[in-house]
């Protein structure tokens, strides 16, 4: 008599070299950015002129985290809703073809559709940072002038 077992996805190589691959770009960018904030001691020493660069240093520099979060927030609304509507489609999640790092077990019925739309979810809230930086360069013009 046939048992039936659960269909598990197997992990790849390509999923953890993609992972590692962002990682290290947002690493990389990640410090970069945070060396471009000035210190405590540098805005304590500036006087007017030099608090007036520190400020559209500090609007570049939040200019700059817009549009990283923005791409970002593209990328991940792109990975998340195509997993969400392939779920969907198939009515499998993972759904099949997608790269996993770890063993899987895939889900059917009431489960998959939950995870499809919190995919969904999750393609929208990853727009969250975004606003919050465009917030604070809006918060750091208002107290500039």
């Amino acid at each position: 008599m046939p048992v039936n077992l659960p269909r598990v996805l197997q992990p790849t190589r390509a999923a953890a070299g993609a992972l590692a691959a962002f990682v290290l770009v947002l690493f990389v960018a990640l410090v970069w950015l945070l060396g471009q904030v000035p210190t405590r001691e540098e805005m304590q020493l500036a006087g007017a002129a030099e608090i007036g660069r520190m400020a559209a240093r500090m609007d570049r520099l939040l200019l700059a985290m817009v549009v990283l979060t923005a791409v970002m927030a593209l990328l991940a609304t792109a990975v998340f809703a195509r997993m969400g509507r392939r779920t969907l489609a198939s009515g499998e999640f993972p759904p099949p073809g997608t790269w996993v790092l770890r063993r899987t077990r895939v889900v059917t019925g009431r489960a998959a559709r939950r995870a499809a739309w919190a995919a969904f979810a999750l393609a929208a809230l990853s727009w969250l940072p975004v606003g919050a930086f465009a917030y604070a360069r809006v918060v750091l013009a208002a107290l500039a002038s």
